[in-house]
């Protein structure tokens, strides 16, 4: 079977902005998700700070993992175990986070046409709603990314494109210059850890080249 792992065996920039050129998604959220970095407007070097901070204390712990194992167990169609891990999310992020998550989550949902014709996301949405919530951003983004076959790489790679995306419209400093190839540069420090992780959960699967 398909495993849905590209990884680019090239210069680590062009292979983040294949990333996300591959990605079918073009979301503009209304707000941060889970990386707010609440700086003075124009200190950009505290703006990186933050969002190393942000990779060190939510990404290579949790999220990273979080959407691999949502996303392979959407290509499994286990909905139940999806739902647990969503729930686990609400532990791990603070009371902030989770609310910017679960909003961004249901900004997703609203934008795939209430969930038609994805099944796993339609189960999901019955099953959280049954239980008086809605989805957190990643988990969401994971199930959307697995039903359009969208490489497993290029849904960790665009989904951190977001996050420090929609942190990086927080600042008020128009030099900022918040694009895909000054995401490239800030990203650099992920790619280690994604590929390691992919490794893991892929039982020693090496990940094929993208051509």
């Amino acid at each position: 079977m398909d495993s849905g792992i590209y990884i680019k065996d090239q210069h680590d920039g062009e292979e983040i902005l294949r990333a996300i050129q591959i990605s079918t998604f073009r979301l503009e959220f209304d707000a941060a998700l889970t990386f707010s970095p609440m700086i003075d407007a124009g200190e950009e070097q505290y703006f990186l700070a933050a969002w190393n901070d942000w990779l060190d204390g939510k990404w290579n712990p949790y999220l990273c993992k979080h959407l691999v194992q949502v996303y392979m167990m959407s290509r499994e169609f286990k909905v139940d175990e999806i739902v647990r891990l969503d729930e686990e999310l609400n532990d791990f992020l603070d009371t902030d986070e989770a609310a910017r998550s679960l909003a961004g989550g249901l900004e997703l949902v609203e934008g795939s046409g209430k969930a038609r014709h994805q099944k796993v996301l339609e189960k999901f949405c019955v099953l959280t709603a049954e239980k008086g919530r809605s989805g957190h951003a990643a988990t969401i983004f994971a199930i959307q990314a697995a039903a359009f076959h969208l490489p497993l790489f290029s849904t960790l790679v665009s989904y951190l494109y977001y996050e420090w995306k929609c942190g990086a419209r927080q600042l008020t400093d128009r030099s900022f210059d918040a694009c895909e190839q000054r995401f490239a540069v800030d990203a650099m420090g992920a790619l280690g850890g994604i590929r390691e992780l992919l490794r893991k959960y892929l039982g020693g699967f090496e990940p094929a080249a993208c051509a």
